[in-house]
């Protein structure tokens, strides 16, 4: 078998491995390191174990073995649906925000009073902090994201406590 990933299942060999097209680097035209055909590099190992021994006569990992390295774990479920959720929560307070300027424009240009000054200073401040700890966390792993998340539904709860419950 050839450098690249194998799929471990029957792939038209009763059991067997199959490489899959498009992850040898030759397929894609890059001529970068690694990519030249000198026969044992490319297609068979030096020794019986699949490595090519170095200097010091440890046997090192034989490069072209189609092994694949674990990707690192993304976020848990939990994570990404938190993520999702305090998305959700800022979209919520930007169009709260948009709803408070508009009712704002128009009740200026009637005679209406509207919500006043003060509740589209906090809308619209509570929207930029909330959007900017929403990418903060999305950027983020760990407690930084964690916090960065407390701090969107902390925001959101106040102006909704204090700007429509209150």
């Amino acid at each position: 078998m050839a450098r690249g990933r194998a799929d471990w299942g029957t792939g038209g060999r009763a059991g067997g491995a199959m490489e899959r097209s498009g992850d040898d680097d030759r397929d894609h035209g890059f001529q970068g390191y690694g990519t030249h055909n000198f026969g044992a590099q490319d297609h068979e190992c030096a020794n019986d174990e699949g490595a090519v021994s170095g200097n010091d006569g440890a046997a090192a990992p034989y490069r072209g073995s189609g092994a694949v390295m674990a990707a690192p774990e993304g976020p848990g479920r939990a994570v990404r649906v938190l993520r999702a959720l305090s998305g959700s929560v800022v979209a919520g307070l930007v169009l709260l925000t948009i709803g408070i300027i508009v009712v704002s424009i128009l009740g200026g240009r009637r005679g209406i009073p509207g919500p006043g000054d003060e509740s589209l200073i906090v809308h619209l401040v509570a929207s930029a902090v909330a959007l900017l700890a929403q990418r903060y966390a999305d950027r983020r792993r760990g407690l930084a994201a964690a916090a960065s998340l407390l701090v969107v539904f902390c925001v959101a709860g106040a102006v909704l406590w204090t700007q429509w419950w209150g």
